[in-house]
């Protein structure tokens, strides 16, 4: 009975490592999918910034430029606002003003922001009785 209890916790906790693996695994499938291959500096970041739209519910016009583009984002992500100006403004640099951008710069930036983006989208998948506390629970907090 023992041994059957252990099997059941080693399989459960194998399933349960598989399916946050391949939560993961989809994040940056999904984070990449539309990047283009040779992208570099501002156009391989505000590439992943836009393809986070859809998962952030946010509706962009094609005739936005990038900074009304970056303004979206940053209503839905206020806390990261700066950064999706900053990846905004090395984009339009190297597009429009021919500049080069470092990859590297992007990349740093990219990795503070992107967890703030999935976590903004997973609060507004939320239905609102469960944000409803969320927010209650804020007031309080600070």
């Amino acid at each position: 009975n023992q041994s059957l209890a252990g099997w059941l916790i080693v399989i459960g906790s194998a399933a349960i490592l598989a399916v946050v693996g391949g939560v993961f695994a989809a994040m940056g499938w999904y984070e990449k999918r539309g990047t283009p291959a040779t992208a570099s500096g501002g156009a391989w970041a505000f590439a992943r910034l836009s393809r986070m739209t859809r998962w952030l519910r946010l509706k962009l016009s094609a005739a936005d430029t990038p900074y009304e583009q970056a303004k979206t984002i940053g209503l839905a992500v206020p806390q990261r606002r700066e950064e999706i100006d900053r990846l905004a403004d090395l984009y339009v640099r190297e597009q429009y003003g021919r500049a080069e951008v470092d990859l590297d710069q992007t990349r740093s930036i990219w990795k503070r922001l992107h967890w703030s983006l999935w976590g903004a989208g997973f609060t507004r998948r939320l239905p609102r009785w469960l944000s409803a506390p969320r927010a209650l629970f804020r007031r309080f907090r600070r």
